[in-house]
């Protein structure tokens, strides 16, 4: 396959492009499936290593570091460069291959250094062997785009004149990157808190048997695979800003309904579900309306602010203010701290200007008497 002519098959260029998202939506997937491994295996992983909730937090807080540097650095090397193909199997590779050295980990600076590279995958079968199975899919997806993706080159940028700023200058005066950014910040702290501490919550504080409490992390998992076609669809019809706006604030069911509820795990579930629809935002918000806020040089730019962003302020403070309250306080004080970012997330999303592409033309068109 040669790159420096890309052609897409003409007998099928739409089922290249299915192929093509089908490609990146498992890539994804497999990165996020390593990232949140080792929280669900937290319950088990803090008595062996002795770690406290602070230090809980700080492993979190480590790699949402490196994930936010790298955010900022890709989105602008993919522009710059043009090759999205090559960084995206490079990235992945290494990814994978660093969930070997979580695996190795006997202490919590082991497994700090480890995180600043990759979160690791935990099975209950073993959580050190996970770390080396985690390795396969990365390694299989990396191996799958390589084979199947086609490079191709984007129209070189308009050039700059004189006195022009510098394209992030530009996309940071963009008044729904800003605005995307906070949202970020906040929510991906939501995410992040969640992630790391809520298997705490529900097998230290609330006494869940561990089994049950895995059924209930799962359920996030279903949740944000639905919710993330369903919500961005609702914005397709109704507006980002509304949705943004509803949707983001359902997240405080979720963090009440752990700290409050009592009745049986499946209803329990539910109401992890319903609350985990927030999650369905994140398309919009890191991709969506930064993507249809500026010009198309300046997208993998805008998007990777935004992630990066979230990820510095949000994903690096937040789990080690979790933890440090969670020390002083109990593990009462991430639900609560959790209700708290989803209400200024959604008080956020009011100040979006509204770039869903049918809202806009309805709101565009010429007055008819």
């Amino acid at each position: 396959m040669n790159e420096a002519t890309p052609h897409v098959p003409g007998s099928a260029p739409a089922r290249y492009q299915v192929l093509l998202v089908a490609l990146l939506c498992l890539n994804f997937g497999i990165l996020f499936f390593d990232r949140n491994a080792l929280n669900f295996l937290m319950p088990y992983v803090q008595p062996e290593l002795g770690l406290s909730y602070t230090q809980v937090g700080l492993l979190g807080s480590a790699l949402s570091l490196t994930w936010a540097l790298a955010a900022i650095f890709v989105g602008w090397l993919s522009d710059k460069a043009g090759r999205r193909k090559v960084i995206i199997i490079a990235c992945t590779v290494l990814f994978a291959l660093c969930s070997v050295l979580s695996g190795l980990a006997t202490s919590f600076l082991m497994l700090l250094g480890a995180r600043l590279v990759l979160v690791p995958i935990a099975l209950a079968s073993g959580w050190r062997h996970a770390f080396f199975i985690a390795a396969v899919p990365g390694v299989i997806s990396a191996l799958l785009i390589w084979l199947l993706v086609i490079e191709r080159k984007l129209p070189p940028p308009a050039p700059r004149q004189p006195g022009d700023r510098a394209p992030v200058m530009q996309v940071l005066s963009n008044r729904n990157v800003l605005v995307c950014s906070f949202i970020a910040v906040v929510l991906v702290a939501y995410l992040v808190v969640t992630w790391g501490f809520m298997p705490l919550v529900l097998v230290q504080l609330r006494g869940i048997a561990d089994t049950a409490a895995a059924g209930l992390m799962a359920v996030l998992g279903v949740a944000s695979a639905l919710c993330s076609f369903i919500i961005p669809w609702l914005s397709d019809i109704y507006g980002r800003r509304p949705v943004m706006c509803l949707f983001t604030l359902v997240g405080v069911i979720l963090p009440l309904g752990a700290l409050w509820f009592d009745g049986p795990a499946v209803v329990l579930g539910m109401i992890f579900f319903v609350g985990w629809m927030f999650n369905g935002t994140f398309p919009t918000f890191m991709a969506t309306v930064p993507h249809e806020s500026v010009s198309p040089q300046q997208a993998a730019t805008a998007m990777g602010v935004v992630m990066g962003v979230g990820e510095i302020i949000g994903g690096v403070l937040a789990p080690s203010l979790a933890g440090r309250l969670s020390d002083v306080y109990g593990l009462e004080a991430v639900c609560w701290l959790l209700v708290a970012l989803a209400v200024v997330g959604g008080i956020a999303a009011l100040f979006l200007r509204e770039t869903a592409p049918r809202i806009v033309a309805r709101q565009n068109a010429p007055a008819t008497t």
